[in-house]
């Protein structure tokens, strides 16, 4: 019994590999996930908000602290 990887797309098994049959050979199809999108694109964006003018959430809320000062707080 031998096993390889193989891809389902468009309606056709894609083998990644050399495909070890002689004629007659029984085939047994297993799924066992579905091919994962490529999110490398994803990496492109991390990091876009670092910058001089980015302000951080901490500083933020530093910055808010006092933002209801003059105002009567309803419970």
């Amino acid at each position: 019994m031998n096993a390889i990887k193989a891809i389902y797309e468009n309606g056709t098994l894609k083998p990644l590999e050399q495909v070890p049959l002689r004629e007659g050979s029984e085939v047994l199809i297993t799924i066992i996930e579905t091919k994962k999108k490529d999110q490398s694109k994803l990496l492109d964006f991390f990091g876009i908000w670092k910058g001089e003018n980015a302000i951080d959430l901490d500083q933020i809320m530093k910055d808010r602290e006092n933002c209801s000062l003059g105002r009567p707080e309803i419970d």
